[in-house]
């Protein structure tokens, strides 16, 4: 697993696993994303993939667009934020 400052990927069939990132900026077709822990930032915009990845308590930003994509973020439970979602075909599950 990987420990990075900034990643960046545009590609098709990949997979990664990430231990750390300050910033994640992926684009991609059939992706799988692993990232234990994002410090900041999180963009995804993918198709046909999945992702999961765990918050930072101070992270700033998560944007995420899929098609046929399965997300899974976990935030901690001290963090403060809000949540919008504009959706299809979405379910949401909350585990505690």
């Amino acid at each position: 697993m990987l420990e990075i400052a900034d990643f960046s990927n545009y590609g098709k069939y990949d997979n990664f696993s990430i231990r750390q990132a300050q910033n994640i900026d992926l684009r991609g077709k059939y992706t799988s994303l692993e990232v234990d822990e994002v410090q900041e930032n999180v963009v995804l915009h993918t198709e046909y993939g999945s992702a999961s990845f765990g918050l930072n308590p101070d992270f700033r930003k998560v944007d995420l667009n899929g098609k046929y994509t399965d997300f899974k973020v976990s935030v901690p439970v001290t963090t403060s934020y809000q949540l919008k979602i504009d959706h299809q075909y979405f379910e949401q599950r909350a585990y505690l």
